[in-house]
């Protein structure tokens, strides 16, 4: 069963330092995604580390969704999230910070534990940046430690749900 290697950091220099480790390693990028409230900066970081742009759920094709995308970037900015790489489907758009628990249950949902998902929410409101590495169990001790050793606020692994 894989395991997901969730890690948090306070800039977009320190994530993008990271991911790019990660391609050191020979991570594959259908198995890393982003997280992340400013789709501005986490943009900055796909492109950086050639990882798709981030979507929201709030977003479609065309020019509607382009103009969604943009004020949801302008007006909700700190109340739905962003997301890049395989994890965009289910977080993606999720709230957070208000009287919806989107973003917590939709982390409860690929199988982080509640507290770890509320704890995960407040630090995204404040900014953080989250590194998302589905990976099998030997290879999660080697992410756990290629993200610690970029300045990571916090790191954890938790056993994969299947879905």
């Amino acid at each position: 069963m894989n395991q997901l290697v969730i890690a948090l950091f306070r800039t977009r220099q320190d994530t993008a330092l990271a991911v790019s480790a990660l391609w050191e390693r020979h991570f594959d990028k259908k198995d890393v995604s982003l997280l992340a409230l400013d789709k501005r900066q986490l943009s900055i970081v796909c492109r950086d580390t050639g990882l798709k742009e981030p979507v929201s759920r709030h977003g479609t094709s065309g020019l509607f969704g382009e103009i969604r995308d943009l004020t949801s970037s302008l007006t909700l900015r700190d109340q739905v999230t962003w997301a890049s790489g395989p994890a965009a489907a289910k977080l993606g758009g999720a709230e957070v910070g208000g009287k919806s628990d989107g973003l917590i249950v939709s982390l409860v949902g690929i199988g982080v534990p509640e507290g770890d998902a509320e704890n995960y929410e407040k630090l995204l409101i404040q900014g953080h940046f989250m590194v998302i590495v589905e990976c099998s169990k030997e290879r999660s001790i080697e992410a756990q430690h290629v993200l610690e050793a970029h300045r990571c606020v916090e790191t954890r692994k938790e056993k994969r749900v299947s879905t």
